[in-house]
Formats: C-alpha cells, sequence, structure tokens
C-alpha cells in the first residue's frame, strides 16, 4: 500500500509540474522491434489509471454523430463491461445517465452533498479514467449539442490477443478471425473461453473414459501413455478455467515452447489444487505430469482452432532458420519503413585445453 501511495505522489507531482501548460510532449524511445515506448517513467500515456485519467490530448475536435456513443462505450468498458455487445455497452452507460449517476460524479466526485451517491466510480476496474469519463459525457451533455461539443479525451480500444488477430489476418483465417474479435459479431468473442471450452471438453472425455488394459503389469508403450493421460485428466478435471490457459494462449504465437507453456499452467494449476485442499507438496510428481499434459492438450486444441496461424508461423520459422543458417539475423522494413532486426544469437560454449590450464570460452 505505501508503495503505491508513493508511485501516486510521484505521477501527481509530475502533473502539477506541468498543469499550466497549454501542451505537453512525450519523447519516445523506439526498440529494435519497432515499438514505441515513452521514456518518462511515472507520468505517459501509456501507465497506469491514474497516468491515463490525467492526460488529454492537446487538439480538441467535434465528437461527432457518433463521438458520445463511443463515450459511453469507454465508460462501460472502464467498468468492466467488456464482454457485452456494444448496444449494451451504450444502455449501460445511458441508464447511469438517467438516474443522474453521472452527473452526481461531475458534481461532486467525493459525494459528500449527495450522501455518497457520486462516489460509486472508485470501486470501478479504472476509477480516475471513469472519473474523467464521466465529467465529459457531462460536459457533452450540458454542451446542448454533443456532436459539436469539442472533446480531447482518448478513447481507448483493446485488442483481443493481438499475436493471433495478426496471424488470422495474414492467412485470411474465418474461425480464428471469429475467434479474436476480427470479424463481425453481435456479442465480443473471447478466444481464451473458446480454447478453454475445448479442452475441458476433452479433459472430461479422457477422465471419463479410462484405457481398457488387461494386464497393468504388460501395458504397450501406448497403453502406459494413454494411462499417464487418462490419470492426469482425473487430477485436474473440474479446475480448468480460462486463466489456467489464457497465458499458453496468449503466448502461443510468440513461439513458446511446451517447457514454457508447462510453467505457466502449473504456476495456476497449483494455486487451484491448493484452494481446493490439495497438498501441493504430497502431489507434485503429479501435477508435474498433470502440466504436462495440460500444457500439449493447449497446444494440440491450439493447432487445430487455427491451422492458418499455424501455418503461417511455420512458414516464418522455416525463413528464419534458412536465413540464420547463412549466418544472418531476420531482417525486414516495417509498414512505416523502420527496419526491423533481430540479432537473436545462440551461445555456445568451447573448452580449451593447454599445458597451464583448461579455459572455456
Amino acid at each position: 500500500m505505501h508503495g503505491l501511495r508513493c508511485s501516486a505522489m510521484l505521477k501527481l507531482n509530475q502533473a502539477e509540474k506541468f498543469k499550466h501548460c497549454e501542451e505537453l510532449y512525450f519523447p519516445y524511445n523506439l526498440d529494435f522491434r519497432g515499438r514505441a515506448y515513452p521514456i518518462p517513467p511515472h507520468l505517459s500515456n501509456i501507465g497506469s489509471d491514474l497516468c491515463r485519467g490525467l492526460l488529454k490530448f492537446s487538439k480538441a475536435k467535434p465528437l461527432g454523430p457518433r463521438g458520445l456513443y463511443w463515450l459511453k462505450v469507454h465508460l462501460a468498458n472502464l467498468a468492466g463491461k467488456d464482454k457485452i455487445s456494444f448496444e449494451e455497452r451504450v444502455a449501460y452507460t445511458t441508464d447511469l445517465i438517467e438516474k443522474n449517476q453521472i452527473r452526481a460524479v461531475a458534481d461532486d466526485p467525493f459525494g459528500d452533498s449527495t450522501h455518497g451517491v457520486g462516489r460509486w466510480w472508485m470501486t470501478l476496474e479504472d476509477p480516475f479514467q471513469a472519473l474523467a469519463t464521466c465529467m465529459e459525457i457531462n460536459r457533452a451533455i450540458d454542451s446542448g449539442d454533443p456532436p459539436s461539443y469539442l472533446c480531447s479525451l482518448p478513447v481507448h480500444m483493446d485488442g483481443s490477443c493481438n499475436g493471433l488477430q495478426h496471424y488470422a489476418a495474414l492467412g485470411r483465417d474465418y474461425v480464428g478471425g471469429k475467434a479474436v474479435n476480427l470479424c463481425d459479431c453481435p456479442v465480443p468473442q473471447d478466444v481464451y473461453v473458446f480454447v478453454m471450452n475445448r479442452v475441458v471438453d476433452r479433459i472430461a472425455e479422457e477422465a471419463a473414459t479410462p484405457p481398457e488394459v488387461v494386464n497393468s503389469e504388460d501395458m504397450t508403450p501406448l497403453e502406459q501413455k494413454a494411462m499417464r493421460r487418462h490419470e492426469a485428466a482425473k487430477l485436474v478435471n473440474g479446475f480448468v478455467d480460462r486463466s489456467v490457459v489464457k497465458r499458453t494462449v496468449m503466448t502461443s504465437v510468440y513461439g513458446v515452447t511446451y517447457i514454457g507453456a508447462r510453467k505457466q499452467i502449473m504456476e495456476k494449476l497449483e494455486e487451484k489444487l491448493e484452494a481446493a485442499g490439495v497438498d501441493i507438496e504430497e502431489r507434485s510428481d503429479e501435477i508435474y505430469a498433470a502440466s504436462g499434459y495440460l500444457a500439449r492438450l493447449t497446444m494440440e486444441v491450439m493447432g487445430e482452432l487455427f491451422q492458418g496461424a499455424r501455418q503461417t508461423m511455420s512458414w516464418l520459422a522455416e525463413c528464419a532458420r534458412l536465413i540464420s543458417s547463412h549466418g544472418q539475423p531476420m531482417a525486414w522494413l516495417s509498414g512505416i519503413r523502420v527496419p526491423v532486426v533481430q540479432p537473436y544469437r545462440q551461445t555456445k560454449s568451447h573448452i580449451i585445453v593447454t599445458f597451464l590450464q583448461t579455459i572455456s570460452l
């Protein structure tokens, strides 16, 4: 708590220094991949909720015919309503307007004169951005002509597993594109739930159907493998939710290995099992094996659901292999003509034996 307070004070101190400036500029650093990051460590447009709640664009523009609509969507997103349709999000904010909840926040954010009515924004996931948005919506309505109201508030729109979005677009993969919201759908799709449902179904199926083994001592390697999968499925059945597969799905398009996926899943799985009263120390070997099973299963499902992405990844990996075999790094020009160079090298040690000593280089 003390650390959070210090962080907030640093951000507010920076904002205080620049609050009288008409315009504020952020120097950016461009890394070797072409990614741009603001250099200031405390106050920037990609900072915390407090930072984003404090900053606006220097040049305001009229909201236009759809601007108030997107401000309403923005407030609903900040309130954690980002899994429903845009129309339902707008309805959520409109309901707050009709109940004078937004006006109460704008007029008295701390709710001292309204018996705490204006304090509801403090309970939201991103309270300071929500506070700024409530004030902006209120000003737009009070202007009497929202389409002409000059607005400078940034409205953030998040992607859905950006790596998969790029691969689905590159490969014109309809199934993958639909799962990551590149196709028109009445409600937002959740790719992590999409994968989780397939994984959960497969686990339930394998847990319910033990392999037919006549003599456990004379099992073939295939029968042993089937038995191990069955035992692992029984252990994890009922414990797999969105959070367990999320990191593996997210990093699958960035080349996560089986070992990396197993580690990601094991961390979450141990949390779930421990909360259910399982002694994770006593059953560590079983949990380790089950995490490997779940990692393989998740990657199998990803390969089946996102075949276009898998084919594109395989092609890029082959290109990288051929280029690196000639001692060259992967390099290309981005869409905005920024040179991207990936000088990743694998280090190997060489042992040099001399009369005096052995040296490792």
